[in-house]
């Protein structure tokens, strides 16, 4: 592995985690206003 792939693994890798972060974050703010919401 040479010194011009470390950084864009680590990019790929930071892009990821932060996408999969951000959807679950949304997916989790959603239970809890579908919980707390009334059904219509």
């Amino acid at each position: 592995m040479d010194t011009s792939t470390v950084p864009t693994f680590l990019a790929c890798g930071a892009f990821f985690v932060l996408s999969f972060a951000t959807i679950w974050v949304f997916w989790f703010v959603e239970r809890l206003r579908g919980a707390s919401a009334p059904h219509v």
